[in-house]
């Protein structure tokens, strides 16, 4: 005979493993975690589980506020197939969802209408599971709609999204609108109607390891008022043409992957990969292939492309131009084409007015690299010449580029005189360095876990990320900041347009914010106090404190 007790009549509560554990009651401990199985969702695929969600979602909303103040709720999707017949809004609070992974949790939206999964204002994370739906019935919605209702400002800030699979969707597979500081990474979209990523007045958002495949629409799609965007090996792989439509300003790529596997949809000689419209963007890396046209860049202007590998072209261009911004929109292109077996690999699309305008470098297409240097659109040829003092140079006439011998890149408006007359160029340096945690400017006694930082130089400006993790503040007290930036700031204090934090202490999750000291290689960390902020001190930072810091500042 089997006989079976409730969880709360077994008394004595709850004690963790470890000194200094307190006792809890079993109740308190298994609610710290709420699952949506808690309110009677199945999984089963057969069961409709749409009550047992909106269901579940409103008991984290009132988890979120405890004893007065506002906390993560963190709700658990256990693994199943969970049947849903309507979208699931989430409310206006700090959640945090998670399944059992994308493989192992599915949630199956079976209706004709709607989104799967909307998101307003809240600062929500949502991760690891599925978003699929049958072949047929879904006629219009997207898999995840995260949309900010007051499109005049952009106020709705941080979130993640990582770690999920969705399929089958009528619309976009991720839907952004009026977001900033958005976190996305792992997210595979795949076989939707509309866009993979589809991204309207976002910015300071970044994406990590995301992927839209045999969409409809293009695999990703920003508009013009996006703006600050990072994508880091972003790909695009047999979805519509372009495969990527990219508008707005200062949107930077790393490895982007713009492909069509010619066993599923061929591009039958009109696919481009990566359309470029606004200006500022930068695109680094990456693998281009089997496309009628790599890049087309219209009305673009101060972009830069490095290293871009293209292979495996029907026909066409690896790059077109249509009226690149009008006059002065000096657009630099560097251009790897290491095994590039594009037709032509610097197309002109258009009559020859609309081919290039001041300040741009082009290549011709056929015997040299072109500068257009006025607004008449001459071309002007780069030419080696020679003197005395140094073997070679390049003239880009009537500019002349040349290395010193110190091994200094210099440039002068004319014809240089001596070895030094010009002026030196900065180039792109890159290393490594030693944050060092401070309070009040000492370090005794201080150790680490973790304690790394990395930085890339590109002129004056300076990109950088740090980390560190402690196991002991060493018992110092006063204002916190870290030292060791690798270059010293100039004569005024910046502050941070990039940053991460967490915090495994008195601060939590906080949301904290950075600037760099004027003159030194000092950041300083300040949080929230009333309508302003504070710098934090030994009271915030626990023993085991971690601080992510990235940003850019000029020096």
């Amino acid at each position: 005979m089997t006989k079976t007790r409730d969880l709360a009549d077994l008394g004595g509560g709850f004690i963790q493993a470890g000194t200094g554990a307190v006792q809890r009651t079993v109740e308190s401990k298994l609610q710290d975690v709420v699952s949506v199985k808690d309110f009677g969702a199945k999984g089963d695929v057969t069961t409709d589980d749409t009550a047992a969600f909106n269901a579940w979602l409103a008991a984290l909303v009132k988890a979120t506020v405890f004893g007065g103040e506002e906390r993560r709720a963190i709700g658990f999707i256990p693994a199943g197939t969970y049947k849903i017949s309507s979208t699931l809004t989430l409310p206006d609070a700090p959640l945090i969802i998670r399944g059992e992974g994308n493989l192992y949790t599915q949630l199956y939206f079976t209706q004709a209408n709607g989104d799967c999964i909307s998101v307003t204002k809240g600062d929500v994370e949502l991760s690891d599971f599925q978003i699929i739906s049958p072949t047929s019935g879904r006629v219009t919605g997207n898999g995840i709609t995260v949309n900010n209702p007051a499109v005049s400002t952009n106020t709705t800030r941080g979130g993640r999204i990582e770690r999920i699979a969705i399929l089958l969707q009528p619309g976009d597979g991720v839907k952004l609108t009026n977001r900033e500081q958005l976190h996305v990474e792992d997210v595979n979209v795949v076989e939707c109607g509309g866009a993979g990523f589809d991204l309207t007045f976002c910015s300071w958002c970044t994406f990590v390891n995301c992927r839209a495949r045999n969409c409809a629409g293009s695999g990703l799609v920003t508009d013009n008022q996006c703006q600050q965007l990072t994508f880091t090996n972003q790909e695009a792989l047999s979805c519509g043409s372009p495969l990527m439509s990219i508008d707005g300003q200062s949107l930077w790529f790393v490895n982007p992957d713009c492909e069509y596997a010619t066993a599923e949809y061929n591009p039958a000689g009109s696919t481009v990969g990566l359309a470029v419209t606004g200006f500022r963007h930068s695109f680094i890396g990456g693998y281009f292939g089997n496309l009628n046209t790599g890049v087309t860049l219209t009305l673009a202007q101060e972009c830069k492309f490095d290293r871009i590998k293209m292979l495996n072209s029907v026909a066409g261009s690896a790059f077109q131009y249509d009226q690149l911004g009008g006059s002065n929109s000096k657009n630099t292109f560097y251009i790897s084409g290491t095994g590039s077996n594009f037709a032509d690999p610097m197309g002109v699309s258009g009559v020859a007015s609309t081919y290039g305008s001041e300040g741009d470098l082009i290549y011709n297409g056929s015997t040299s690299l072109e500068y257009r240097n006025s607004a008449l659109l001459t071309n002007k040829s780069i030419v080696q010449s020679g003197n005395a003092w140094n073997g070679n140079r390049l003239r880009l006439d009537p500019l002349n580029l040349w290395v010193d011998g110190s091994s200094n890149l210099r440039i002068k408006n004319g014809t240089p005189a001596s070895d030094t007359d010009g002026n030196a160029v900065a180039l792109i340096t890159s290393g490594t360095f030693t944050p060092t945690v401070r309070f009040n400017g000492v370090t005794t006694g201080i150790t680490y876990t973790a304690q790394s930082g990395s930085y890339t130089r590109i002129g004056n400006v300076v990109t950088f990320r740090l980390y560190v993790q402690l196991s002991s503040k060493g018992g110092l007290t006063g204002n916190f900041d870290v030292s060791g930036l690798p270059v010293a700031a100039p004569g005024i204090e910046q502050a941070l347009p990039l940053f991460f934090t967490g915090g495994l202490g008195p601060l939590g999750d906080t949301m904290l914010t950075a600037r760099i000291l004027a003159g030194q290689d000092v950041v300083q960390v300040f949080k929230a106090a009333g309508a302003g902020a504070v710098r934090i001190t030994d009271a915030d930072v626990s023993d085991t404190f971690v601080l992510s810091v990235a940003g850019s500042y000029l020096v």
